[in-house]
């Protein structure tokens, strides 16, 4: 994971993955956005590995762009889910997801940076996970 880029209070980081590999904790339980903007087809198992995974790091909101991006918005929403937490940590973990299929990159990322924060989370930390790599985008 590396540093893209960073403001007076925000830091922003990147990490590709290739087929197979999970993502490592990114912020230590820290609560997060993440970016998860896929460049190749997954398999729906692979998916859920990477959503599941995301949610348990202490990912709140997950932006999906890129390849299937509807799916890996359900594949979020399904990891939440099924974490069947009990009343008072749904609401304290809920995590939002939106998908952002055929939008431009600009708009895309202008969302990710200034429309992710919700109730009390104002988050310092974001993540941008590429499924794949591509330089191009």
């Amino acid at each position: 994971m590396q540093q893209i880029a960073s403001d007076s209070h925000r830091a922003f980081f990147l990490r590709v993955l290739e087929a197979g590999e999970d993502p490592a904790p990114a912020f230590a339980g820290e609560p997060y956005p993440a970016l998860v903007w896929a460049t190749r087809r997954t398999s729906d198992e692979e998916k859920q590995r990477i959503a599941q995974a995301l949610i348990a790091s202490g990912c709140r909101y997950v932006v999906c762009a890129g390849v299937e991006s509807a799916a890996w918005e359900n594949a979020a929403d399904r990891a939440f889910i099924e974490q069947d937490l009990p009343e008072p940590l749904y609401d304290e973990h809920f995590v939002m997801t939106t998908s952002h299929s055929g939008q431009p990159v600009d708009d895309i990322a202008f969302f990710f940076v200034h429309n992710t924060n919700f109730d009390e989370h104002d988050f310092t930390r974001y993540l941008v996970l590429m499924i794949g790599a591509d330089e191009e985008v």
